[in-house]
């Protein structure tokens, strides 16, 4: 049964947050809910191959990139869960050590073969693959065809993907080359500038949420004889996180003996809230340090300057009403005391631990999640005040 329609931001990106304090054995919590979008082959967007590369290499705020980002980055996760890992325990070391970003060594790589495969063929773009926009008239089998090319390129530069894992994780030096680069390069592989807001339609259900995009853009696509298909997000409950999770996971199982369903542990709620909470969040953040920045308030090589950290920690305190904001910010004011203890919080940082800590009650699942708001919040802001400094660099 349907429950609810909505119009949000949507974040599409390669990038996978990791907590200050990680450790390999919570590594399958930050890559599990990953997962919960459709990634399986059966669920390719074919509609988007016509401009895969171009997507790859130039992010765009639409839908069609926000897809290919969800899915392919839930590929990435998959593969590094249950993929042919010589050893998970080495590989969860490596990634938690390195923060080491599989979303964008898997970009990477597609976006090699997929070039290679170009070359190869001598083509100036991939083949055709929308069953919607293959001419009528043509072979049917033309579509079957390209479609298995693509698969079989997929399939090579999963290979390629897997092998710097397991190469990765057998920890050779930072000069050592796999696939063409060096271990370094592997390891830095951040795609924090692909990052775009989308606008798109959520309408959720019992099981998940199901995304489409919003309404101007589907008829822009259509108008110009394009396609465009949803996808779905499953709940995380369907995910078991190994021990760490079973706590919460028996929580909400049924109990043979009594027959009744138990709820005692909430799951953590998805993506797409996130990215609402942070986008209001951002906007009440970005109308009071504005007149700051076009006073050129704002020290590219050491950040903001006390008056307007002081400002912008003023304006968080006075909206953290929202008691999921307030549990995220109490996790960004923790890490800001850490890696910055001059920039004080406006929130005293035992006062920050006792909230964060009364907010996790133990639950690994809840820390994921507030971490991954917190960090949601954190790449918000940085990005309305890079906005509005260009804005006012323009002036």
């Amino acid at each position: 049964m349907l429950v609810s329609k909505s119009c949000e931001i949507h974040v599409a990106e390669w990038d996978i947050f990791y907590p200050a304090d990680l450790d390999e054995s919570r590594v399958p919590q930050i890559l599990r809910p990953l997962t919960n979008v459709e990634h399986e082959m059966n669920d390719f967007p074919w509609y988007t191959v016509g401009r895969l590369v171009e997507l790859l290499e130039k992010p765009e705020s639409s839908f069609a990139y926000l897809h290919v980002t969800v899915y392919f980055r839930a590929r990435a996760a998959m593969l590094a869960l249950n993929g042919d890992i010589l050893d998970h325990t080495e590989l969860f070391g490596a990634l938690s050590k390195h923060q080491l970003q599989v979303g964008g060594i898997y970009r990477k790589h597609l976006q090699n073969y997929l070039l290679m495969c170009m070359q190869k063929h001598n083509m100036a773009r991939l083949p055709e693959c929308d069953r919607h926009r293959m001419d009528p008239f043509d072979d049917p089998g033309e579509t079957e065809k390209n479609r298995d090319l693509m698969r079989r390129c997929i399939q090579a530069a999963e290979r390629a993907f897997i092998n710097t894992l397991n190469f990765i994780s057998e920890g050779p030096g930072m000069d050592a080359r796999i696939e063409g680069e060096s271990v370094e390069f592997w390891v830095k592989r951040i795609e924090r500038d692909r990052a775009m807001d989308v606008r798109v339609r959520v309408t959720r259900n019992a099981g998940g949420y199901r995304v489409k995009p919003c309404r101007d853009e589907a008829i822009a696509t259509f108008g110009a004889g394009g396609t465009a298909r949803a996808f779905v997000v499953r709940l995380q409950e369907e995910f078991p996180f190994g021990k760490a999770e079973t706590e919460g996971a028996k929580e909400c199982r049924t109990d043979t003996h009594s027959g009744r369903r138990r709820e005692k542990e909430k799951v953590a709620k998805s993506d797409d809230t996130t990215a609402t909470v942070a986008q209001k969040a951002a906007e009440i953040a970005l109308a009071t340090i504005a007149p700051a920045l076009r006073c050129s308030k704002l020290n590219p090589n050491r950040g903001a300057t006390d008056d307007l950290v002081q400002a912008y920690n003023l304006e968080r305190k006075k909206h953290a009403n929202d008691v999921e904001t307030f549990w995220a910010l109490s996790r960004l004011d923790i890490e800001t005391a850490r890696k910055t203890p001059d920039k004080a919080p406006w929130m005293r940082l035992s006062d920050a631990n006792r909230h964060y800590r009364q907010a996790v009650h133990g639950d690994a699942m809840r820390a994921v999640d507030i971490a991954t708001r917190a960090d949601a919040l954190q790449r918000r802001y940085r990005r309305a005040i890079e906005q509005t400094q260009r804005l006012g660099a323009n002036k």
